[in-house]
């Protein structure tokens, strides 16, 4: 592999870490990273030492559609990165299927996008990870700026992203994957206690302050932010979302991250200030480092959205199935004349 480049690589460019090497200036239109100066909210004292991140997961679907915005990062974790996509090129699509839960073609796709890394158009991490919910492209050049710094993505590929990171177009790798490396069996393994040690260096660049940091992620990437290793001066704060449908929950999540940029929002009493009409801020389970909202909506459609994907899930195993049984009767014949 000839390296992750996410520059022109007509002059030779080579991004290591967050610089260009080989003395080139940043291509035409991007911007060198956004001010990581603090933007917390003004008001009462409180407000004025609290200081939130934002920590949120890549959705399941890309939005591959061409960026308009200007505003261009580049990925912190680069090295582990490079190290990581290497032992996925030597998997097969068969292993990449059953690794990443992708159907067969897809896991095809990325079979190939995964030797072809290198050379894949970027495009930043939240407009292409950050789902229909989040709407990161439809934020205003502020909220640009505040969630340049206030938010996250925790992710299996790419370590800890800001989200204005280019990336490239391929699905996030899980992190409960099983994946042999040098540093263990799973992809968490692998990454270790790297990601947490990054959030903490993202959250402490403003010494002296209070951080909250917000965790807007499913079970299985929270796992990758253990509560004790924090700083005491970081609080962390669990979201929980209950009782709903799965895809409601995901969705749950990315209108509440999009709440929390466009509000500015610093402190746990202003979750209150979310509004969805199928959830509820559960004031009796949020305590203490947990803010729980539980489903309100309508159960008997929740369970219809269940089953829908259920079953369409199966549809697509089904038709997967059945071309690889064609493939096979085709086989058969061919060998058999």
């Amino acid at each position: 592999m000839t390296g992750l480049s996410f520059a022109d690589q007509k002059f030779g460019q080579r991004v290591i870490g967050n610089k260009i090497t080989s003395g080139y200036a940043l291509p035409e239109g991007w911007e060198p990273t956004l001010s990581n100066e603090p933007t917390w909210k003004m008001g009462g004292s409180e407000e004025k030492t609290t200081w939130a991140l934002i920590v949120m997961e890549p959705d399941t679907s890309l939005n591959l559609k061409p960026s308009g915005c200007s505003n261009h990062t580049y990925i912190q974790m680069f090295k582990k990165t490079e190290e990581l996509v290497e032992s996925l090129q030597a998997q097969s699509a068969e292993s990449l299927q059953d690794l990443m839960g992708l159907s067969a073609k897809s896991a095809k796709g990325h079979a190939d996008r995964f030797q072809s890394f290198h050379k894949l158009p970027p495009k930043q991490a939240a407009l292409i990870f950050g789902g229909d919910a989040l709407r990161a492209a439809d934020f205003s050049s502020s909220d640009e700026k505040y969630a340049e710094t206030h938010l996250r993505f925790v992710s299996g590929l790419y370590g800890v992203l800001r989200p204005y990171d280019d990336v490239k177009p391929v699905r996030d790798v899980p992190l409960g994957a099983k994946l042999a490396t040098k540093k263990g069996k799973t992809v968490l393994e692998f990454w270790g206690d790297a990601i947490i040690k990054q959030l903490v260096k993202d959250a402490t660049g403003t010494a002296g302050r209070k951080v909250l940091l917000v965790l807007l992620v499913s079970e299985e990437y929270e796992k990758a932010v253990p509560l004790d290793a924090l700083p005491k001066e970081i609080k962390a704060i669990q979201v929980l979302f209950q009782g709903g449908p799965e895809a409601d929950t995901r969705k749950a999540r990315g209108l509440l991250g999009r709440h929390l940029i466009r509000k500015r929002v610093c402190l746990v009493n202003d979750f209150q200030e979310f509004e969805h009409e199928d959830w509820k801020m559960d004031q009796f389970k949020s305590r203490g480092s947990k803010v729980v909202f539980t489903w309100v909506g309508d159960p008997v459609e929740g369970s219809k959205k269940e089953k829908k994907g259920e079953k369409d899930s199966g549809d697509k195993a089904r038709k997967g199935d059945r071309k690889e049984k064609e493939k096979g009767k085709g086989r058969k014949a061919s060998a058999s004349r």
